[in-house]
C-alpha cells in the first residue's frame, strides 16, 4: 500500500501551539490561584482538543486511499476505484471524525470490497475505533451502555447517545460522576 508523501502539504506543527497554549494556561492558573476543580476541567478540555486535533491530523495525513484506478487482489479479482472519494465517519474516544477515501470493488453499485485507509489503520468495518470499543466494553461490564456512554462523554467532552451530561440537569451529572467513581475504585481494586 502506498502512503502518500504529505510532508509539503500538511504541517503537524500546529499541535505545538496547542501544547504552548496549555502551558500558558498553567502559568495563568498559578498567577490567579485558580481553584483546582476549574483548572482540572480546563486541562481536560485542552487535552481533549489536542487528542481530537491529533486524530484529525493523522487521518488527513494518511491521504485519500487512492492506490490507482484498478488493483488486482491475490485471488486475481480486479477491483475498480470509485469515481469520487466517499465520506467515512469513525468515532474515537476524542469524538467523531470524518474523512474521505476512495473505495474499491468489483461492482461498486452493489458492494465495496476494499477501503484502503481503513486497511492502513486497521479500522474495523463499523464506526467505532478499537480503543473506543475496548473502553466501552470495559465500562459496560460495570454499568449499563447508557451510563458508560455518559461517563465517556463526561471524560472526553463528547455528546453521548442522549446528549451531553455536562448540559444535563444536576442529578444526571451527579449520577454520572457517581458511576465514574465506582468504576474508578473497582479498577484500582483489580
Amino acid at each position: 500500500m502506498i502512503i502518500p508523501d504529505t510532508s509539503s502539504s500538511i504541517n503537524p506543527n500546529f499541535l505545538f501551539g496547542l501544547f504552548d497554549r496549555l502551558a500558558s494556561e498553567v502559568n495563568r492558573a498559578v498567577q490567579e490561584c485558580m481553584p483546582i476543580r476549574d483548572f482540572e476541567q480546563h486541562v481536560q478540555q485542552s487535552v481533549a482538543q489536542i487528542g481530537a486535533s491529533a486524530i484529525s491530523l493523522y487521518l488527513e495525513m494518511l491521504g485519500d486511499g487512492d492506490v490507482g484506478e484498478k488493483i488486482q487482489t491475490e485471488t486475481g479479482e480486479v477491483l475498480h476505484r470509485s469515481e469520487e472519494p466517499r465520506q467515512r465517519s469513525i468515532r474515537t474516544i476524542f469524538g467523531e471524525h470524518r474523512f474521505e477515501q476512495y473505495v474499491y470493488g468489483v461492482d461498486l453499485g452493489r458492494k465495496i470490497d476494499l477501503y484502503p485507509v481503513d486497511v492502513m489503520i486497521q479500522m474495523p468495518a463499523n464506526t467505532y475505533s478499537p480503543w473506543f470499543r475496548e473502553v466501552m466494553h470495559y465500562l459496560s461490564t460495570k454499568m449499563s451502555y447508557q451510563e458508560s456512554s455518559d461517563v465517556i462523554s463526561l471524560l472526553y467532552l463528547q455528546k453521548s447517545a442522549t446528549g451531553h451530561p455536562g448540559k444535563g440537569n444536576k442529578w444526571d451529572r451527579l449520577s454520572c460522576l457517581r458511576n465514574l467513581s465506582v468504576l474508578w475504585y473497582s479498577w484500582l481494586a483489580r
